[in-house]
């Protein structure tokens, strides 16, 4: 969970400057006011995110007409107030968060791989959500994390809130079947999870086993498949990857 707690925190940060507070609080007459603001809004998101690259992007939108951006990229459009994402995010109490999809809501990006969290900006006067921070996460950057700490022919999935994988690690040996297999056993204890991190045989084999955990912070359950020979090793391993996710 800590690469998504990552984000959240970094959402509740943003939330809290007195700053940005200030810009989303503000209202704007004219063009140039408007511009500055974002300007002075731009470099305090970029300074914010500059140690972590895991982060592809991060912005934030109010009510009030202003968008504020961490990185360079070209605006997809002046308003996102109409959009679906937007509006839940709005009039939610805590982070929404969107599985991985093609470029980013807020900026043109290459279609790259992207996990978003749309988190509703509160004003710290009022208690009103006045806007919505995006913050993009690089799905090529999480596959970074988790090649490098997946050992022999293991697996680590990522199921969404329907239980459907989104996301698996690169270069495993494992064949399709078995990881879809894999799925359909994390579904079966889908229940369980939500108690605690579960250690479970892989229906109809003798040599792989399943490390999985719910993640109460984006209703995901992230699993590691792992084999008997590598089980008292990978399966620690898996663990902290999990925890670290």
């Amino acid at each position: 969970n800590g690469r998504f707690e990552d984000a959240q925190e970094l959402c509740r940060q943003i939330e809290n400057n007195a700053l940005l507070q200030r810009l989303m609080r503000s209202d704007y007459p004219n063009a140039p006011r408007k511009y500055a603001s974002e300007l002075e809004g731009n470099m305090e998101l970029a300074s914010m995110v500059l140690s972590d690259d895991a982060f592809s992007g991060v912005y934030l939108i109010g009510n009030n007409g202003i968008i504020c951006k961490s990185d360079s990229g070209s605006l997809i459009s002046d308003s996102f107030q109409d959009t679906a994402w937007y509006r839940k995010a709005l009039s939610s109490l805590t982070a929404n968060w969107y599985s991985v999809h093609n470029g980013s809501y807020v900026v043109r990006t290459a279609n790259d791989k992207i996990i978003t969290c749309c988190y509703p900006f509160r004003d710290t006067h009022s208690g009103e959500n006045t806007g919505v921070i995006v913050v993009d996460i690089s799905a090529a950057k999480l596959h970074n994390l988790y090649d490098g700490n997946v050992v022999g022919n293991g697996a680590l999935l990522i199921l969404d809130e329907n239980n459907h994988i989104f996301f698996q690690s690169s270069g495993t040996n494992l064949r399709e079947q078995q990881l879809n297999d894999a799925a359909n056993v994390v579904r079966m204890h889908s229940s369980e999870l939500l108690l605690q991190r579960t250690i479970l045989p892989l229906t109809d084999s003798n040599n792989l086993y399943i490390v999985a955990r719910h993640s109460f912070i984006t209703g995901w359950t992230i699993a590691g498949v792992v084999s008997r020979s590598f089980f008292f090793y990978s399966a620690t391993n898996m663990l902290y990857v999990i925890i670290g996710i």
